[in-house]
């Protein structure tokens, strides 16, 4: 998840979004949306809205002083999708409206340790979230640390078609879980 700077590259998710893209979701974004802005961010004045694309990072953030763009990859537009993990990507980009990047041992970064502490006080189904995704995706997903980002390969279109184990097999298996290091596994 990040927060895109780059012109060309918010152009191309401007683009991305134009494509026609239906709600496979077993909920309403924008209602959950709207939920999420008004109890936990009445602070953040930009108008938001948020929509899945085809290309890029699995969420990000473009935003300006009058408005904002939430782009979710359309490998979370699934009915199989929790809503549990829809909510934590909105409340993590959301989070990026109120706190916003800063210098650490000299490098600027998207996300300092004090966005991390308050992610971590919001969003009690991070955990879930991050262990649901890595669990069912794991094969298309590539993590950029220096990026702050995690990139959807291509292959992201044969990841709804095969069988998955319930995520508490992962969870045994793997034993993926919270990274208080940097937050996102």
């Amino acid at each position: 998840m990040a927060i895109i700077t780059d012109f060309n590259e918010a152009m191309k998710l401007e683009r991305s979004r134009r494509q026609p893209s239906l709600e496979f979701v077993p909920f309403s974004v924008p209602t959950l949306l709207d939920d999420i802005k008004s109890s936990l961010f009445p602070d953040v004045m930009q108008s938001v809205n948020v929509y899945f694309v085809t290309r890029g990072s699995l969420a990000c953030i473009v935003f300006s002083d009058t408005s904002a763009t939430i782009y979710i990859h359309q490998l979370l537009n699934n009915t199989d999708t929790p809503k549990e993990v829809v909510t934590f990507i909105i409340k993590h980009e959301l989070l990026h409206l109120r706190i916003p990047p800063s210098t650490v041992k000299g490098k600027e970064v998207d996300h300092p340790p004090e966005f991390w502490e308050a992610e971590r006080s919001i969003a009690p189904e991070r955990q879930y979230a991050w262990r649901w995704i890595w669990a069912n995706f794991m094969t298309c997903l590539k993590r950029r640390p220096r990026l702050e980002r995690i990139d959807v390969l291509p292959s992201w279109k044969r990841a709804w078609s095969g069988h998955r184990p319930q995520l508490e097999v992962y969870q045994q298996l793997l034993g993926i879980g919270d990274d208080e290091e940097n937050g996102w596994l």
